[in-house]
């Protein structure tokens, strides 16, 4: 009689997701800073335009 092949493991939830969202490349998505929409910057909005 015939040997059976191993079931392949199903891959679980996190581990697709995993896959799915790819690498971060080293950085931590929880660091990020949003900035604040509403906050008056004094950066340059277009840089080498004249006012």
């Amino acid at each position: 009689m015939a040997r059976k092949k191993p079931m392949k493991t199903v891959p679980t939830q996190f581990e697709l997701m995993r896959k799915m969202r790819g690498s971060w490349n080293g950085l931590n998505p929880v660091t990020r800073v949003i900035p604040n929409k509403k906050a008056y910057t004094r950066k340059v909005k277009h840089k080498g335009r004249d006012e």
